[in-house]
């Protein structure tokens, strides 16, 4: 299985890896991707969907956190393994 987990918050984004590892044995892998392709994905989506909620102060303040480190804390945290 792979979740896409984002640049959204470490605790959240390792929910569901943290209830589905009582039944599996889960393995992380961060994939990253470069910040300004990030912003312009999420810009590309906003246009194209108007009714969509969008805050730009948002997306900036969550690409400015260094990725994936509290996420990679949060899983040794919970003995995920990961690469």
């Amino acid at each position: 299985m792979i979740v896409e987990i984002g640049t959204g918050h470490p605790e959240f984004n390792l929910e569901n890896p943290k209830i589905l590892s009582h039944k599996f044995s889960v393995c992380l892998v961060f994939c990253l991707l470069d910040p300004q392709i990030c912003r312009r994905r999420c810009l590309d989506r906003a246009e194209a969907d108007p009714e969509r909620e969008f805050k730009l102060d948002s997306l900036e303040r969550r690409l400015s956190r260094i990725f994936p480190d509290q996420h990679k804390t949060l899983a040794k945290n919970l003995s995920f393994k990961y690469c």
